[in-house]
């Protein structure tokens, strides 16, 4: 199973800059948890061959780039209040994303804190999504936009279609665009109890578009709302790393 990462993925990505890190473990949560109410007073984490101290370690560039690319086994031990030892095993994924740091790289942004889970220009939208959809991550007057347009199905009903800007290079597999760094997976509903409600590419994109930057292209998506229906819909388009 898939789990929710732990702090110190979210740490790591903060000092990654170009790469990536992913957990993949067994259990409920990745977490270290001891007894009920009690505080870890002494945590250290093992990361390949190297020990770090704290809850949240500082994993610098350097140290990331040793590690390579592929899967990385870690250990995470607490001490708490009681005297007792609680241990966790997993393995960290660790890839690079040359395309995000070329990105990054053209937009004068290269610190180790430019990472993907970053807001480097503090618009509201990390620096992964600003990547995915073609925006500047340093300028918080640009942030990703998005323009559905609705139009007559024909058969009484409508289409709602939502164009996006996307990565070059990708494949479609339905209605999802993946590039190598990129998966974009559209979902849709017309009533907020499910978000699996079937979409459609259209064959033609929305007329008057402006050029995409370089490296990017128009995508689209379409809903179809059945004249039964109130005559709404919702979409949402979610990206993130293969």
């Amino acid at each position: 199973r898939r789990r929710r990462p732990l702090p110190l993925a979210i740490t790591g990505c903060a000092a990654l800059g170009a790469q990536e890190l992913e957990k993949h473990y067994e259990g409920e949560e990745g977490e270290v948890e001891g007894p009920q109410g009690q505080q870890a007073t002494d945590e250290k984490w093992t990361i390949g061959q190297t020990e770090f101290t704290g809850p949240n370690p500082l994993l610098n560039t350097s140290f990331l780039d040793s590690l390579g690319s592929g899967l990385v086994q870690y250990s995470h031990r607490a001490r708490f209040q009681d005297g007792s030892l609680h241990a966790h095993l997993g393995f960290l994924k660790v890839r690079d994303l040359s395309s995000y740091r070329s990105f990054m790289s053209g937009n004068q942004l290269t610190g180790d804190t430019d990472t993907p889970e970053a807001d480097s220009d503090g618009d509201g939208v990390s620096n992964f999504d600003e990547f995915a959809f073609g925006t500047h991550p340093g300028q918080p007057s640009q942030r990703p936009s998005f323009k559905p347009e609705a139009a007559s199905n024909g058969a009484g009903g409508r289409h709602l279609v939502l164009p996006y800007l996307r990565r070059t290079g990708g494949t479609m597999n339905g209605t999802t665009y993946q590039t190598p760094e990129i998966i974009y997976q559209p979902q849709a509903t017309l009533d907020f109890s499910s978000w699996d409600t079937p979409m459609e590419v259209p064959l033609t994109l929305p007329p008057g578009l402006p050029t995409p930057p370089s490296g990017y292209e128009w995508g689209a998506i379409r809903l179809n709302v059945p004249s039964h229906l109130p005559q709404r819909g919702f979409v949402r388009l979610i990206t993130e790393t293969p």
